[in-house]
């Protein structure tokens, strides 16, 4: 099951966008409807309407792949439960104050949209959240009343939850050990960027909450004066490498290629988020281009 996994996401892969295919949209050339994949998009959709197809598009790949058997599904589902994790940040920023609309990603499996938007309070929504499996605290001990100390605690509760799914895979040990390194790495650049607005005595706090062991690396020497959001595209960057060389070439018919591609069709969704959204206000398309994260 395993294999027939990984051969799935390989299939996948190849009909992902490239650079050019970004590029022809950015133009004109090409619109989004042209690419099989995206055909019910149409320029007539309103803009929420066009997110929810661009992000549909990436949860039925990720359950095609949960498709290739029981042993494999959990895991991989887990991955796509990153997009409801997504969605409670949404609305948790909407229950502190938050001006904008709120629009969710098209996914839930454990605290979906419908239910979210029944959640009138903070309390109410970790109370829901302790009965979830991110197991969350009922009511957790936050140090400040920042936004971003509760969304760090979201990311660990993922990522912790994630972890979980993995140890449970009977797969090799070696593939095992290998995607549990790139995910405990992956959550420790997401720390990184959040040691740039959360004090590191607080993640701590909150990770030993947890049981949850995790480190704060050093950030390099290029990226020391880089802005918050241009770190965020070197982390992802890196990360991505990473995956590629630790898990791609080393296991490309293992679990580890499924969350490869998983992170390669997310990220394309989010690229194909920024550039519906950069037109829709006007931005130049370099500037467009420029945020684009391209592998």
């Amino acid at each position: 099951m395993e294999t027939y996994a990984a051969v799935r996401a390989h299939g996948l892969k190849s009909r992902l966008l490239s650079r050019g295919d970004y590029e022809d949209i950015l133009k004109g050339e090409k619109k989004l409807s042209d690419f099989k994949d995206y055909s019910s998009i149409l320029d007539t959709d309103a803009l929420d309407a066009k997110l929810e197809k661009i992000y549909r598009v990436y949860v039925s790949r990720l359950e095609t792949i949960s498709k290739a058997g029981p042993e494999i599904s959990g895991f991989v589902l887990a991955l796509l439960d990153k997009l409801e994790v997504e969605n409670i940040k949404i609305h948790l920023r909407y229950i502190l104050g938050a001006q904008r609309p709120v629009i969710y990603y098209p996914y839930g499996r454990h605290l979906g949209p419908a239910k979210l938007s029944t959640i009138k309070t903070e309390g109410m929504l970790w109370e829901a959240l302790s009965r979830t499996v991110y197991q969350a605290p009922s009511s957790p001990n936050f140090t400040t009343p920042l936004e971003s100390e509760r969304e760090l605690l979201l990311d660990l509760l993922y990522y912790n939850y994630l972890l979980r799914k993995v140890e449970e895979l009977k797969v090799s040990n070696d593939s095992k050990e290998a995607l549990q390194n790139l995910i405990r790495e992956e959550l420790e650049k997401k720390i990184l960027v959040w040691s740039r607005v959360i004090d590191s005595s607080i993640i701590f706090k909150l990770a030993s909450s947890l049981r949850f062991r995790v480190r704060i690396p050093g950030i390099p020497d290029d990226w020391k004066n880089l802005k918050t959001t241009e770190l965020m595209q070197n982390v992802e960057m890196s990360l991505l490498k990473d995956i590629e060389v630790k898990i791609s070439l080393r296991f490309p018919v293992s679990i580890g290629f499924v969350y490869y591609y998983n992170a390669l069709a997310f990220l394309e969704a989010r690229n194909l988020e920024k550039i519906i959204i950069g037109k829709e206000l006007g931005f130049p398309e370099e500037v467009i281009l420029r945020n684009l994260i391209l592998v």
